[in-house]
């Protein structure tokens, strides 16, 4: 998960304002791996079933999953894909 979100990731608003928008993501990383992959302006709006409404609340998520980890680890992420994406 960490190879989506640091510097790859910023807040914009949507109506909820509570949405994380992806701005790239690694080419064989997590993100781009998953099933259906996580691309470029999609929203993620959760990850292990707890809300991302901002980019310090992914953060921590992320930090908390992956605390004294050094596999990576699976987890749940809900997100929206942008408009118009496939």
């Amino acid at each position: 998960m960490a190879s989506f979100i640091g510097d790859h990731s910023k807040i914009l608003l949507r109506d909820d304002n509570k949405a994380v928008i992806v701005q790239s993501v690694n080419s064989g990383g997590a993100a781009a791996a998953a099933k259906p992959s996580i691309n470029p302006s999609d929203l993620i709006v959760s990850v292990d079933g707890k809300p991302t409404p901002d980019l310090d609340a992914l953060l921590a998520v992320s930090q908390e999953i992956t605390k004294d980890k050094t596999e990576p680890v699976p987890v749940l992420v809900s997100y929206e894909h942008a408009e118009g994406a496939a």
